[in-house]
């Protein structure tokens, strides 16, 4: 059945307006993002990084909060011995008690994404490129939502916060398998 136009939300009018529009521009190459900063704290720093946990803690040499909450054997024990243990990874830091969220739609509804990690690398080039990583979290989801998500990330924030400029360049590692981290994340930086 066909849906009456007085049944459309007028956010999900929209939304499906402004798809349509972003993938004629980068059919066409005329694509030109750029992000809407938060008024009040465009910028963020770890700086002010503090949280409780009654988890086991890792300690930390590349990243500039010096433990990472995770109990043996855990997925965040794999990541932080990976990311560690990787020399093209000048720092990181586990995105918990950032509050480094990027905006997505799901249908009219308004929802946050968190990634796990967000590395610094060096290309084989030399320069430097943020790296979200995300681990395992995608596969829980259905696909429709795990599809919505990775397009937000990749189609607008990075697309939005690269043409900015002035953060640097961005890019996305989803990891379906942490036990595959070393071998995943080498391969994404050399691809880089």
């Amino acid at each position: 059945p066909t849906r009456r136009s007085s049944d459309l939300d007028a956010k999900e009018v929209v939304a499906s307006i402004y798809a349509g529009i972003h993938q004629r521009n980068v059919q066409t190459g005329h694509v030109r993002l750029t992000p809407i900063l938060n008024f009040y704290n465009p910028e963020s720093s770890t700086r002010y990084v503090r949280g409780y946990t009654s988890m086991p803690t890792i300690d930390t040499t590349k990243s500039h909060v010096n433990k990472v909450a995770g109990d043996d054997s855990s997925w965040q024990q794999i990541a932080v011995s990976a990311l560690e243990g990787c020399k093209q990874v000048k720092t990181y830091v586990r995105n918990q008690y950032l509050e480094f969220y990027i905006p997505y739609l799901e249908g009219t509804t308004e929802r946050n994404y968190m990634p796990d990690f967000i590395a610094v690398v060096t290309k084989p080039d030399g320069e430097s490129v943020h790296l979200l990583i995300e681990i395992s979290h995608f596969p829980t989801y259905e696909p429709q939502k795990q599809e919505t998500i990775r397009r937000y990330i990749c189609d607008y924030w990075i697309e939005a916060v690269n043409t900015f400029g002035k953060y640097g360049q961005w890019t996305m590692l989803e990891v379906n398998n942490v036990d595959n981290l070393n071998e995943l994340l080498t391969n994404k930086i050399q691809n880089l």
